[in-house]
């Protein structure tokens, strides 16, 4: 896997994540930002390389890369299963995210970013209806993804039988449902979230008694699910 762009690079190298090699664009690489980058790779005995712009962006097939990206592995990213984030999730009294129909590399990007940033556990995917982990996806989470858990599950309704069977809290945030400032969620706790288009699918959604909504003026319809997911992720940071 290439990831790329200073943040998710950083990130790689604070976690000591596997990195191969590491390629700078000659014309960045006295910048102080970058000499920070080369100092950690020298320290920790990664090669590195100058080179043109035009190099990495034929690597990264992007020009919005910084000028800077690096071969990693993609065992770095914690893939787990989905029994495991459940334990986690009751050990630690935290939360998960599951999402449902959110195949956007880039909103799974910035949600995840969210997630860590307010203090959650990992996220839940299932495995026909959910997007890459990619170079984008590291890119926009700014190497949050190398700080957090990934299970893939089969199924959500059966994840959601699995969730009572273990006493989590199990929430939605979708529209009709209750105001989301006036409700504390308890911990441990799992929350589905849907497409911007379709939202939670009905048969996932008839499982799910405590549906909360982010209230809005009315000028426009609706926000973008992973501004909404940052929106839900401090709601219950801030009753931590």
């Amino acid at each position: 896997m290439i990831i790329f762009g200073l943040n998710s690079i950083k990130e790689a190298l604070k976690n000591k994540q596997n990195i191969e090699k590491v390629y700078i664009d000659f014309n960045r690489a006295k910048k102080e930002k970058y000499k920070e980058i080369i100092n950690f790779l020298e320290n920790l005995n990664i090669p590195y390389q100058k080179t043109k712009k035009s190099y990495i962006d034929k690597l990264t097939k992007t020009t919005k890369n910084q000028g800077i990206c690096a071969i990693v592995s993609s065992d770095n990213i914690n893939i787990v299963d989905g029994l495991s984030l459940l334990n986690s999730l009751i050990k630690n009294n935290s939360y998960a995210l599951a999402l449902d129909g959110i195949t956007e590399p880039q909103n799974l990007g910035l949600i995840i970013r969210s997630l860590v940033a307010f203090g959650g556990e990992g996220i839940f995917l299932e495995k026909r209806n959910s997007p890459p982990i990619n170079e984008i996806v590291v890119k926009t989470s700014s190497g949050a993804i190398f700080h957090t858990k990934i299970a893939k599950v089969d199924s959500f309704l059966d994840l959601i039988e699995k969730i009572k069977e273990e006493n989590i809290n199990i929430y939605a945030l979708e529209t009709g449902g209750k105001d989301i400032r006036q409700e504390k969620i308890k911990l441990p706790a799992i929350v589905f979230i849907g497409s911007e288009g379709k939202g939670i699918r009905r048969e996932i959604l008839e499982k799910l008694e405590n549906i909360l909504t982010i209230p809005m003026t009315g000028k426009i319809p609706s926000l973008n699910v992973a501004c909404a997911t940052s929106i839900l992720c401090w709601e219950i940071f801030k009753n931590f």
